[in-house]
């Protein structure tokens, strides 16, 4: 897949003001900090369409982007942030637990984890809970530039099985540095609406 354009629609907190136009849609979950907003930002080959920064917590909104007129890449707000108040983290699961539960629109999930650290009590439910809807969670495991690449496939593989995942269909590496890894994603996503 080319991009051709990337637009930045809103951000909502209510799930019942999203787009309703029958267009497929990109449902990006993770943990604070994960790298979401990079990812979105380096798969629309745009450096500042999402907002990132090293701060955890600073996605407060499901935020929608528009990419090449044919499909929404949705930013959730991460999950995991210790120090977000008990009222914010309720906030934050709502949304994401709204637009899961009650999106008529057709839309996969992109599950995003960090490929140094093995997924711990809140990724797997996070995960667990996304599977338990019928949804399959397609994999993206990012920050792989921090890692030797001999180590690749054995993380891929151990955070796959650590997911409940016997193989590595639907898991993909991920670097911001990395245009091959990012055109394998959109590619991905191009076959999903082909």
């Amino acid at each position: 897949m080319k991009i051709r354009s990337a637009e930045f629609i809103s951000s909502e907190t209510d799930i019942g003001r999203l787009p309703f136009d029958g267009l497929p849609e990109i449902v990006v979950i993770g943990k604070s900090n994960v790298g979401k907003s990079s990812f979105i930002n380096k798969f629309a080959n745009r450096k500042s369409l999402a907002h990132s920064s090293n701060t955890p917590g600073r996605t407060r909104t499901a935020n929608i982007f528009k990419i090449n007129g044919e499909f929404y890449l949705i930013d959730m707000p991460g999950y995991g942030y210790a120090k977000a108040s008990k009222t914010q983290k309720s906030v934050f699961a709502k949304i994401i637990s709204d637009y899961l539960e009650r999106r008529t629109e057709d839309f996969v999930a992109f599950f995003l984890i960090d490929s140094r650290h093995t997924p711990g009590s809140g990724d797997k439910e996070m995960y667990n809970y996304i599977a338990s809807l019928g949804i399959y969670p397609v994999i993206i495991v990012t920050k792989m530039d921090k890692l030797p690449v001999s180590k690749h496939k054995e993380q891929l593989r151990m955070i796959a099985k650590e997911l409940g995942r016997d193989d590595l269909d639907g898991v993909f590496p991920f670097s911001i540095k990395s245009e091959e890894m990012a055109q394998n994603c959109r590619d991905f996503v191009e076959e999903l609406l082909s």
